[in-house]
């Protein structure tokens, strides 16, 4: 087990915005005011669905430009309505999973339940969840924070984002109250927070030092200095002082007592929220202490999105989820003896010595050409070299030891240990009931789900190769010509191909907003219509990335281009004088003569989609509701999130033999419409 002292925490409450608030009162059913006759935020979960849609505000379009609460948006998460509902996430006794309790799916209705205000009848919560998704997505962060702005009425953080007003909204008129609960409960909250550890196998000596250190860290006089040296520097910067909150109580107490009640800069509002957030740890939840705990976290963020976009209902959802996270406890459970380190490292050493052998020989192997040949095999093997070492030195030893990991059940953080196929099995069992003539209405039970939907989801995107060779050669064609400023419209249109991938990504975020976006302002300007949900929607958010993509067709034209320029003007004119049309040209000469381009541009294209992550990572973390998991992210995700290395490692040779295969099909195929200028029949 691993042991760590807790050094700070934080506390999850709602904000609500008080004019906003004002303003949702005046309708004359609002029923909830204080017992001076103000009205106050809603308490209780009955309260909010009651009561949140009297701050929907939509324009002129119908479009949301205000709303209440999203379930979705701020730092909360269906662990707070779970835990408010008194669910459990695990059963730690018998350690498995519980994310399918009853307390848990009566939460996730009832997130699911508020976007129903926010569809044009205030009844439908899947139409609902689209326009909220329409709207969030221009959400931003910053002076632009959408609480901070007036789109939403109320946000659950924690009392950190009392620093964000601080430093962007001083004046704002907000309060803070604990997140609205089940109104036969008690009010809580949860908490997360940092710790520091000791790691195993430091020497006696250090490990003295470091607990010495440790035990001042989170001591009361520690968490003094920190707090006053913060509300100094702040001030210094002409800003108010949010301190953060101390995992040791005492240390909250003296900072509370000594520093912040005492500020005379912080308003009233943010003594209250402050007291707010600090009067809820008593009854302050935590996440489940398990190593599975990436995994669950995941599947119960992943839950909301599934079950708000209408693909199954909470409760075949949160079933599906149990299942997958105690699948993998009980991988962990069964998990094989270690391996013996030394054996892999063996085997590596061996491919090593035998490479190096088989270099030899075939040096040795050209003295039958000649002492010029035998020359000219050095010389080149001296050249080669360089990549060669680096090779074998960086990247060698990282190929072989995928292809030792992807039979192992391995994390990292522990000895390998060995399972055989397991992985490969889990990854691509698949069990298919026939229960009709037509393929589309059989059932499919995947071992991982995810993982065909990952497959799916970037053979999907295989659409774009076409389209980018159709448009980047149609851009050359233009190009090709010879006008006035010809140089600079081609460096204009490779100009996007240069942009970073990550760049690129956030530029279209502005782009494919569905509310604001520049694309759906030119549509909506030009046409009586509404545009496209784009990314928000389940449908259109792998089209809008291939409308990205398309964007970068510069790579591809400057190829295309290079072929047109190779083609010998004699070919168009006899075509000419024997009367052929741009079409016959086209399909007759330019295309036949431009195949070695079509295939290369083919096979790097395929290569590439495959290889598909950047837009996933930057633009939609793999969703609406996993619409853009593609391959590469979901390897990424077991990888690096769940540290399922195993997993992952067969995941990328998998990737490997898949394209292998395309690509000599590609090849194959080749041999029958590619035309090589010069090549014999």
């Amino acid at each position: 087990k691993v042991y760590a002292v807790p050094t700070s925490t934080d506390s999850r409450v709602m904000y609500y915005h008080k004019d906003l608030l004002e303003s949702a009162a005046g309708n004359p059913n609002w029923k909830l005011f204080d017992e001076n006759g103000n009205p106050r935020p809603p308490l209780t979960w009955e309260e909010m669905k009651s009561h949140n849609r009297f701050f929907v505000r939509r324009d002129e379009r119908g479009a949301l430009e205000q709303v209440g609460y999203l379930p979705d948006q701020g730092n909360c998460y269906l662990y707070m309505y779970g835990f408010q509902n008194g669910g459990h996430f695990m059963n730690m006794e018998e350690n498995r999973c519980t994310l399918n309790d009853p307390k848990i799916v009566e939460a996730l209705e009832y997130m699911c339940d508020i976007y129903a205000d926010y569809s044009p009848e205030g009844d439908d919560r899947i139409a609902g969840r689209k326009q909220a998704a329409r709207f969030s997505q221009a959400f931003q962060g910053g002076v632009n924070q959408p609480f901070l702005e007036g789109q939403l009425a109320f946000w659950v953080d924690t009392e950190g984002f009392m620093s964000i007003i601080s430093r962007y909204k001083p004046n704002l008129n907000f309060g803070v109250i604990p997140v609205p609960h089940p109104a036969d409960r008690e009010p809580v909250t949860w908490s997360g927070g940092w710790s520091l550890v000791i790691p195993k196998g430091v020497p006696d000596d250090k490990a003295r030092l470091a607990w010495s250190f440790i035990r001042w860290m989170t001591s009361p006089e520690a968490n003094l200095l920190m707090t006053r040296y913060q509300r100094d520097y702040n001030r210094s910067k002409g800003r108010l002082s949010v301190p953060s909150m101390s995992a040791n109580r005492i240390a909250n107490e003296a900072a509370l007592n000594n520093i912040i009640l005492t500020d005379p800069d912080l308003g009233p509002a943010f003594k209250d929220g402050i007291l707010t957030a600090f009067s809820l740890l008593p009854v302050s939840k935590f996440r489940p202490v398990t190593p599975v705990g990436q995994i669950l976290w995941d599947k119960q963020y992943y839950a909301v999105d599934q079950a708000s976009f209408g693909n199954a209902t909470p409760k075949e959802i949160l079933d599906r989820y149990t299942q997958d996270v105690n699948t993998e406890i009980e991988r962990m459970e069964h998990s094989p003896p270690p391996i013996d380190t030394t054996k892999p490292w063996s085997v590596l050493a061996i491919m090593v010595v035998l490479f190096l052998v088989y270099i030899v020989w075939s040096i040795k192997k050209q003295s039958s050409l000649g002492q010029v040949s035998r020359q000219e095999a050095l010389w080149g093997y001296v050249f080669l070299s360089p990549w060669l070492i680096g090779f074998i030195v960086f990247m060698a030893g990282p190929i072989l030891a995928s292809v030792f990991l992807s039979f192992t059940q391995y994390d990292v953080l522990h000895t390998p240990r060995w399972v055989g196929l397991d992985n490969y099995r889990h990854l691509l069992g698949l069990d298919v009931v026939v229960n009709s003539w037509f393929p589309w209405k059989w059932e499919w039970n995947a071992s991982d789900p995810l993982f065909w939907k990952s497959v799916w989801n970037t053979i999907y995107m295989l659409l774009a190769v076409p389209l980018m060779m159709i448009l980047g050669l149609a851009i050359a064609l233009l190009l090709q010509q010879e006008v006035r400023m010809m140089a600079t419209y081609r460096t204009l249109f490779y100009l996007p191909a240069i942009v970073p991938f990550v760049a690129s990504a956030v530029l279209w975020l502005f782009v494919l907003r569905p509310e604001g976006g520049l694309l759906n302002e030119v549509i909506e300007g030009l046409f009586p219509i509404k545009g496209p949900d784009w990314l928000a929607g389940q449908e259109t958010a792998k089209p809008a990335i291939i409308l990205m993509m398309l964007w970068g067709s510069g790579a591809t034209m400057i190829i295309w281009l290079a072929g047109l320029k190779g083609i010998s003007p004699h070919y168009y004119e006899s075509a000419i004088l024997d009367g052929a049309g741009f079409f016959r040209k086209l399909f007759n000469i330019t295309l036949p003569l431009l195949s070695p381009y079509i295939l290369y541009n083919l096979i790097m294209g395929t290569i590439g989609i495959l290889q598909i992550f950047t837009q996933a990572m930057v633009m939609t973390y793999g969703g609406p509701a996993d619409a853009t998991t593609f391959y590469a992210y979901y390897l990424f995700n077991n990888a690096f999130f769940w540290f399922r290395m195993g997993i992952a490692s067969a995941m990328a040779w998998i990737l490997l033999i898949a394209t292998l295969i395309l690509t000599l099909i590609q090849l194959r195929s080749s041999q029958g419409w590619v035309y090589y200028e010069g090549e014999e029949e």
